[in-house]
């Protein structure tokens, strides 16, 4: 209801808009108002008397003037009251105004999960069989898999496309590398919605459920799906284990891949985790405290969480490899592969501080006093002031640059171990 029982007029509650309630309750208008506040129709029927000009019926005070007659009160106050449901009839209302059922809701995610896994499932039949038959897998696979993220809000439209080049690749190319990629990626999500708001308050690119698009999903995907499909082609199309002995240069390239995905995620898993550290952060070139969201700054949970990021990509590209038909009778005589772990939590470690290194350096990090949140990019030199870094490199750029320095770190020490 119209909350008009607060215009006062002399002091006492006007009776013309006590008359005025009763009309509306038996004429049956009503106006819903989604602040629930009783003032709300007061102020509007003030400003519709102010907008008439009539300043017989509204004093400076706010009060309303008796001078009116009860009828001219209630002819203005009905007008009043068809322009205010109006307006609010043209407000759109939010979909969290009508949350879907429960139960409704839980068949969608169940239905949402099991399709993904009947893919996957797929998609490792098709490399049991193996040819032709596992890159149709692997394209079906990508397909599926990176509509489903791009109706989740997790993916744009170029990253869509992108997204399915490299899962593509990826799955096609082995059944290893698929399913690593997957790993990474369905975790770093997950990761990257956790706590948003808190996020949204930090970093002033910080976009909402992670959303990524073409540049990122290729910089962070575009190499390792030449190395699997380059040492696909090799092995022919089989999940060999990792060892020189049936080629050099497809254990190196192997190695890359698992390099590169353990920096890919120990860098996300850091920096989704590590700004939600209480401690301070501090820079990583001089030790100094530094703001939560500049590049550069690490703590004590982001260091841990890159080491949790390269275990989880050691761990699954080493038990992936024993799902492949090939790979089973393929591991007598091959050297143990348990090190791929070990070489996953390096990389995660390794490749968490060199991103680091080149954020305190190459890439910009300052504060919008505006804002009041850490930006990437200088502005107006009276707004933006610098904390650390040069204009350089982007963020996109700095994960390009050390997951591929990584790669090639634990590709090299893959050729020493196996």
């Amino acid at each position: 209801m119209l909350g008009c029982g607060r215009v006062r007029a002399g002091g006492n509650t006007a009776e013309g808009i006590t008359s005025f309630k009763c009309a509306l309750n038996r004429s049956g208008i009503f106006l819903r108002s989604t602040s629930g506040s009783r003032h709300w129709g007061a102020g509007r029927f003030r400003q519709y008397c102010e907008k008439r000009g009539s300043e017989s019926i509204v004093t400076e005070g706010g009060d309303v003037d008796p001078r009116p007659t009860l009828e001219e009160t209630l002819a203005k106050a009905h007008e009043a009251a068809e322009l205010a449901e109006e307006a609010v009839e043209k407000v759109d209302t939010l979909p969290s105004a009508y949350p879907e059922p429960l139960i409704p809701r839980l068949i969608k995610s169940f239905l949402v999960e099991s399709a993904q896994l009947w893919l996957l499932l797929f998609n490792m039949a098709t490399h049991f069989v193996g040819g032709w038959l596992q890159w149709l897998g692997g394209g079906v696979g990508a397909l599926a898999i990176s509509a489903l993220v791009y109706r989740k809000g997790s993916l744009s439209k170029s990253g869509m496309i992108a997204a399915w080049f490299v899962g593509f690749g990826s799955l096609g190319a082995s059944l290893r590398c698929g399913i690593t990629l997957l790993a990474f990626f369905f975790s770093s999500s997950k990761l990257t919605k956790l706590k948003e708001s808190v996020k949204a308050e930090i970093d002033a690119d910080f976009k909402k459920g992670g959303q990524r698009n073409w540049v990122q999903v290729l910089c962070n995907g575009g190499i390792p799906t030449v190395l699997a499909v380059a040492s696909s082609v090799m092995a022919g199309c089989k999940d060999l284990p990792l060892s020189t002995e049936w080629s050099r240069l497809g254990t190196f390239l192997l190695g890359c891949f698992l390099g590169y995905y353990s920096c890919c995620c120990g860098d996300t898993w850091a920096s989704e985790v590590g700004v939600l550290s209480k401690g301070t952060p501090r820079l990583i070139i001089s030790g100094r405290p530094v703001r939560k969201g500049v590049n550069g700054g690490v703590t004590l949970l982001g260091l841990t969480a890159s080491v949790a990021g390269g275990l989880f990509i050691g761990l699954t590209f080493y038990l992936t490899g024993f799902l492949s038909s090939a790979a089973g009778p393929s591991m007598q005589g091959a050297p143990a592969q348990w090190p791929l772990i070990g070489l996953g939590v390096l990389g995660g470690f390794v490749g968490s501080v060199v991103d680091s290194l080149l954020g305190a350096t190459v890439q910009y990090s300052g504060f919008d006093q505006k804002l009041q949140k850490v930006v990437n990019r200088p502005g107006d030199p009276e707004q933006v002031f610098q904390i650390s870094g040069s204009n350089i490199l982007s963020n996109n750029q700095v994960n390009l640059v050390s997951a591929s320095l990584t790669a090639l770190l634990i590709g090299r020490l893959t050729l020493r171990i196996f």
